[in-house]
C-alpha cells in the first residue's frame, strides 16, 4: 500500500508545527512518502492522486484525544489560509484524475502554539505513535 503523510502546520509555532514535525521524522522511504504542505509543493496533487492513503497530519486546538476524520473532496476554500485545505486538495485530485485515494485527517492535541517554541512533551508522544502506525500499514519489510 503506498501510503503519502502531509504534514500541516506552522512549524514556527510550538505545538501547530507538530505536522511538519511528522512528515520530518517519518521521512519518504519504500511505501511511505511525506512532504509538508507549506510551502505547498507543485507536485502534491499528483503525488496524491498516486497514492492509495493520504494521511493529511494538522494539529488541533482542542483539547483530548488524537481525532482521525475521515476526508472527502470539497471545493470550500480554506478560512484565512494560504494553503489549501485538505478537501480542496481532494477536490483537485478529483478534478484532474477522477477519482480520489482514501484519506483521512489526524488532528493531535497542542498545548503551546507560541511563536519560536518547540512541539510539547504531550504533543510528540502522540506523534511518535501516529509514526509507528503508518510505518506498520507500510507492510513488512519496508
Amino acid at each position: 500500500m503506498k501510503v503519502l503523510v502531509i504534514g500541516y502546520g506552522d512549524p514556527s509555532r510550538g505545538d501547530d508545527g507538530i505536522g511538519h514535525w511528522v512528515v520530518e521524522r517519518i521521512g519518504s522511504r519504500g511505501a511511505i512518502e511525506a512532504e509538508p504542505a507549506w510551502p505547498f509543493p507543485s507536485d502534491l496533487i499528483s503525488k496524491v492522486a498516486a497514492a492509495d492513503l493520504v494521511i493529511f497530519v494538522d494539529a488541533d486546538v482542542r483539547p483530548g484525544p488524537v481525532r482521525w476524520r475521515r476526508l472527502y473532496p470539497s471545493p470550500k476554500p480554506a478560512a484565512f489560509s494560504h494553503i489549501p485545505s485538505p478537501e480542496e486538495v481532494l477536490a483537485w485530485v478529483a478534478a484532474v484524475e477522477g477519482r480520489v485515494p482514501e484519506a483521512w485527517l489526524v488532528a493531535i492535541p497542542g498545548e503551546d502554539f507560541s511563536p519560536g517554541v518547540a512541539i510539547s512533551p504531550r504533543a510528540r508522544r502522540a506523534a511518535e505513535k501516529l509514526i509507528r502506525f503508518i510505518e506498520r500499514l507500510s507492510g513488512p519489510g519496508e
